[in-house]
């Protein structure tokens, strides 16, 4: 039925005939919604993926929204392209379209932002978007749906379900009604979606896990460096695709590092995630620990 709703709403009804200036406008009404609703947004992120409701405001809000006013206006600079041959004969044309149906299965460390980022661009293409939120952490994408209804946005164009990856999110990427999925998540569902989205030849967008490391040489600002460590692999609670969870230390500082980054951590405050205090909160999972 979302996949019905998507596709009339690109291919039949008036989303499909909108400009960039309707669809930029359509972003920076989302936009005013998420600002009014700011704190419950933020809330509703704190209690369901337990991160520090300071890191919410400060991060995926202002992400989230900066998204929307830079997508609302880079809309309208998308332009199609001539180019000149080598044959004076044979031009060129590059037509910009957009690709009709875009899937979006979401991360549980991040649902808001990397939600609220993706479907911005989703939306400023002129594409109608079917977003699964992560079932770890379903509750602040679930009512944010709930808030574009406000929006005003034509029936269809944006679709949210719930559901477990192996059920709703297979069933999106395997659907012949489905042009494009963008996952964020883990390296094991991003190798799924590729088999899974081969027979219909999807494109797709992975944003996925890595293991990087934070390299210090005995020239740095070794107060920078040890600040960047402890936010690379300590932010987000440590649950994150961009965590520095290595450090390469050049030997003559080896000790010293060690020592005032160890003095570090043992500062940093764990507890609830809706005290402005804390720093790192509940991990998503009894098997995260």
């Amino acid at each position: 039925a979302a996949v019905r709703a998507a596709r009339a709403a690109v291919d039949e009804g008036p989303w499909g005939q909108t400009t960039a200036r309707d669809r930029g406008r359509a972003l920076l009404r989302i936009a005013d919604l998420i600002e009014r609703h700011a704190d419950e947004l933020a809330f509703l992120e704190a209690i369901d993926a337990g991160k520090p409701i300071t890191s919410v405001r400060d991060s995926d809000l202002a992400i989230s929204l900066d998204s929307l006013h830079y997508v609302a206006g880079r809309a309208r600079t998308n332009r199609s392209a001539v180019a000149e041959m080598p044959d004076a004969a044979v031009v060129h044309h590059e037509l910009l379209e957009p690709m009709g149906v875009v899937a979006e299965i979401l991360p549980w460390n991040g649902p808001l932002w990397t939600g609220v980022q993706r479907l911005a661009a989703i939306l400023a293409a002129g594409n109608a978007a079917i977003v699964k939120p992560a079932q770890l952490a379903s509750l602040v994408f679930m009512r944010f749906a709930q808030l574009l209804v406000e929006a005003d946005l034509p029936a269809g164009v944006v679709n949210v379900l719930a559901g477990s990856g192996a059920v709703v999110g297979e069933a999106l990427v395997r659907h012949p009604g489905v042009d494009m999925i963008s996952l964020t998540g883990g390296i094991e569902s991003g190798v799924r979606v590729l088999e899974l989205a081969a027979p219909t030849i999807k494109r797709v967008s992975l944003e996925l896990g890595g293991k990087n490391p934070n390299l210090v040489f005995a020239d740095a600002d070794l107060d920078a460096a040890i600040d960047s460590a402890l936010f690379g692999v300590f932010s987000l609670n440590g649950e994150r695709c961009t965590a520095g969870s290595r450090l390469l230390l050049e030997r003559s500082i080896y000790d010293d590092f060690v020592a005032r980054l160890v003095e570090r951590v043992r500062a940093i405050r764990v507890g609830d995630p809706l005290d402005p205090a804390t720093e790192v909160g509940p991990l998503i999972h009894k098997r995260h620990l």
